[in-house]
């Protein structure tokens, strides 16, 4: 089996070199209303002291990054990459809980970002919800399925974004796993 921090850290690497190709090519009206002129600063100190105490467990490739939005506003995005094989039922509970702790610790609005790199093409999330007596809350994240890509495979292999190649690679990783897992058995 294939060791998680193996498989993530590529994920966290390309994304903290490339986030503005990250954002074009997974959440490209976001990357529109970004001035990318200031740049932007990971803020990886910060996401662990926000996921430390969190039960929801430290991801790998998450990141937090702070950028500007082009009316000047200053905000902050985080971008989970999860790197999973299976349906993780709690994964829109701990979008929520990164989202409101880095909303807390900084006083600003935090937009926070799914890419779903498992291999289950039923298990789409963007959202999570609780209610108890009369409380509610809704909590709404963007999200794209990397298995989309496979069926326009044309336009990740025509593309010079970095991260098309990762999907990819990531896709084809997916569909060769089971047949290297039956190699070892």
């Amino acid at each position: 089996m294939t060791d998680r921090k193996t498989f993530d850290s590529p994920w966290k690497e390309i994304l903290g070199a490339y986030f503005r190709e990250f954002m074009l090519l997974f959440f490209p009206e976001t990357e529109k209303e970004i001035d990318w002129e200031k740049g932007y600063v990971p803020l990886d100190r910060e996401l662990r002291q926000i996921t430390r105490e969190s039960d929801t467990g430290h991801r790998i490739a998450d990141r937090l990054m702070r950028v500007w939005k082009k009316n000047g506003d200053e905000t902050r995005g985080m971008a989970h990459t999860e790197i999973q094989g299976k349906k993780e039922d709690e994964f829109p509970r701990r979008v929520f809980v990164y989202n409101y702790r880095s909303q807390d610790l900084y006083g600003k609005p935090v937009v926070s970002l799914a890419v779903l790199t498992d291999g289950n093409p039923d298990w789409r999330v963007s959202e999570y919800e609780q209610e108890l007596w009369g409380c509610r809350t809704v909590f709404s994240f963007p999200s794209v399925k990397l298995l989309d890509y496979k069926k326009d495979w044309a336009y990740p292999e025509s593309s010079d974004n970095p991260f098309a190649v990762a999907v990819m690679a990531h896709l084809k990783t997916l569909e060769t796993r089971k047949h290297a897992e039956r190699q070892w058995h």
